[in-house]
């Protein structure tokens, strides 16, 4: 990497790297999937229901998408040397992948600033928070 902390790839690097970081963040969503599923199935166990009848076919669909996206920031952010890749690195991604949505928030207020917080006059009309886990 040069010294000023900037990534010089070409324009194939940049995409199997963003592609490398999608599919290992996938695969880190894929496990907190199975984590929710597992729970869910016991859940559903509890309530005499088929475990089968718990889950939304979009939501697992929408969960692994929010761990690609937070996967292949991951690798930008990183700046990778696509020649080396550790262990470490894809660890590194998965634990992006995994964590998803909060990531991706961190991620985006590293180059987003911040609008001035200044609080509602009163509390009614504060927005409550959205849940955005879906594990």
């Amino acid at each position: 990497m040069p010294p000023d902390g900037e990534a010089i790839l070409t324009a194939a690097q940049w995409i199997q790297l963003i592609i490398l970081g999608g599919i290992v963040g996938a695969a880190g969503q894929g496990t907190r999937t199975i984590i929710g599923l597992k729970k869910a199935g016991d859940e559903a166990a509890a309530a005499g229901k088929q475990w089968h009848d718990e889950i939304i076919v979009s939501r697992l669909v929408i969960s692994l998408a929010i761990g690609f996206v937070a996967g292949a920031l991951a690798g930008v952010l990183a700046g990778m040397n696509l020649d080396r890749v550790t262990l470490q690195q894809i660890l590194a991604l998965a634990a992006a992948g995994y964590a998803g949505a909060d990531f991706i928030e961190g991620a985006m207020s590293k180059f987003v600033p911040k609008k001035d917080e200044a609080s509602p006059s009163s509390p009614s009309q504060q927005k409550p928070p959205v849940d955005t886990h879906l594990g």
